[in-house]
């Protein structure tokens, strides 16, 4: 499932949610908003600008991209941390994806170069085992 925010309809009745210093709409169907960030409750996935995935359940197991791709996602990935604990919703693997989770074969590379390079050769190893355990 691709989530994809439409600004040009009119925005539907939402709750709202504070968590800390963050505000969340929340739609019907479990749908939390902010601005430039979407979490579906129902299918535990988050996408940041339309494109980049933040947490998404794949084989069954919630992953958390916690690669830092600017100073914005990296406050998203705070904001999403705080949310998924509200919904007592656990973290099952962090991985860092620098093309998001859609992009598994990205996230092996990352690892994968990391390991040639000698930085943090045994964590990069263990990560890279899960990225390929979830791209099978």
């Amino acid at each position: 499932m691709k989530l994809v925010v439409d600004n040009t309809k009119k925005r539907p009745e939402a709750k709202m949610l504070k968590l800390g210093r963050t505000s969340w709409r929340v739609f019907k169907g479990g749908i939390y908003h902010r601005p430039n960030l979407v979490f579906a409750s129902k299918v535990c996935e988050a996408i940041s600008y339309n494109w980049w995935t933040v947490v998404k359940k794949i084989k069954g197991k919630v992953v958390f991209n916690t690669y830092k791709f600017s100073k914005t996602t990296s406050i998203q990935q705070r904001q999403m941390r705080d949310l998924l604990q509200h919904l007592e919703i656990g973290i099952d693997y962090e991985i860092e994806a620098p093309e998001g989770l859609e992009q598994l074969k990205t996230a092996i590379n990352y690892y994968e170069s990391k390991i040639a390079k000698g930085k943090e050769v045994e964590q990069s190893k263990a990560k890279l085992k899960i990225c390929r355990k979830l791209a099978k």
